[in-house]
């Protein structure tokens, strides 16, 4: 299997293709999906951020050296450099959001929604922590604009399992896929501050004047702990029904419906990464899934090392008014196979199958 180089410079044929760029950002504007401070200061981290992101990717473009370029439709690859060996890389999806924002400013790619930015991959850097900021790398694989990333990333698992005993395989090695049907009230996007979820969760004394005043802070803990009750029941069926997820390690792809569907869709299906983090950390407490420590949420880098969101193109599988749909496949990964290599690898194959048709 080819590998991607960690230094974003040395030459590839994988990087022919696509191009990387590293992002080096300070602690104190780092936030998470699970954390984040007060509604003002998080609009502030958010455009320092984009500023010190629009920097890099303009350097990127007036580099000589496989150039950052426009692009009509990709996968993006987040590498995330974390702190400590607990951290799963996913949780960055709210620094990250104002890096992707400033590519699109920059016109690398026409949009960052869904019909350009087909999938969206967080994965851990395999970098040493640095005291005072996290590096980002982010690595633009360009892909045909029917690339469909669930068949693609199952079918290349299959075949890295194939140099694989049978009997040394887990009984699960072919992946399972567990569905939740989230009301409006309990969604919770990115896209939307806690004055704006007490709003949708018809607080009759919440005003969109209240911004930055602080007044409804811990809305959103309170939605993520009903959220997390929500999720309990699917998490039972799929444990009563196929068992629990017995392997050492896997990726999960986070499918995202919405109430229209099709490929015209404009959406940002990685803006649901706090609705998603919240459903695994369930499954990892009731054990449907692995974690390292027993009936805790502990989705580490060495058990979940990516996850990967895109979006639902099937028109017959639309979400209902007032809901969105979430399905997360649960694909358990050979161990000497890594996302940072594979996910890339699977994106450049795909040219290959498209010059074959």
């Amino acid at each position: 299997m080819q590998v991607i180089p960690v230094h974003p410079w040395q030459a590839s044929p994988l990087l022919q293709q696509g191009y990387s760029q590293d992002f080096r950002i300070p602690d104190a504007w780092w936030q998470t999906t699970d954390w984040t401070p007060s509604e003002r200061r998080r609009a502030e981290n958010r455009a320092a951020i984009k500023r010190l992101a629009h920097a890099q990717w303009q350097a990127a473009k007036n580099r000589r050296t496989t150039p950052a370029r426009h692009t009509e439709t990709y996968l993006l690859c987040l590498m995330i450099q974390t702190k400590n060996p607990l951290e799963p890389p996913g949780l960055a999806g709210e620094a990250c959001k104002s890096l992707i924002d400033a590519g699109s400013d920059l016109h690398l790619w026409p949009d960052d929604d869904s019909i350009h930015r087909i999938a969206t991959a967080y994965m851990k850097l395999p970098a040493p922590p640095d005291p005072t900021s996290r590096l980002i790398r982010a690595l633009v694989m360009p892909v045909p604009c029917n690339w469909q990333p669930i068949p693609t990333i199952a079918a290349s698992l299959y075949q890295a399992w194939q140099t694989t005993p049978p009997a040394q395989r887990p009984a699960c090695w072919q992946g399972a896929s567990i569905e939740w049907r989230i009301p409006s009230r309990l969604w919770i996007t990115s896209n939307h501050t806690e004055t704006n979820m007490a709003i949708k969760q018809q607080n009759k004394h919440a005003r969109e004047s209240d911004w930055g005043t602080g007044k409804h802070m811990g809305v959103l803990d309170h939605m993520r702990e009903q959220l997390r009750y929500a999720a309990i029941p699917a998490w039972r069926h799929q444990i009563q029904q196929a068992g629990r997820l017995n392997c050492n390690r896997f990726i999960t792809i986070a499918e995202i419906s919405y109430q229209t569907t099709g490929y015209h869709l404009a959406a940002d299906p990685d803006n649901a990464a706090e609705t998603v983090m919240s459903l695994l950390e369930v499954g990892a407490a009731m054990q449907a899934i692995p974690s390292d420590i027993p009936h805790e949420c502990r989705l580490t880098p060495e058990i979940m090392p990516a996850i990967v969101y895109t979006r639902n193109q099937n028109p017959q599988t639309q979400a209902r008014a007032g809901e969105h749909n979430i399905r997360l496949w649960l694909l358990p990964i050979p161990d000497d196979w890594t996302p940072n290599s594979g996910l890339p690898l699977a994106a450049y194959q795909s040219w290959n199958r498209e010059t074959n048709r």
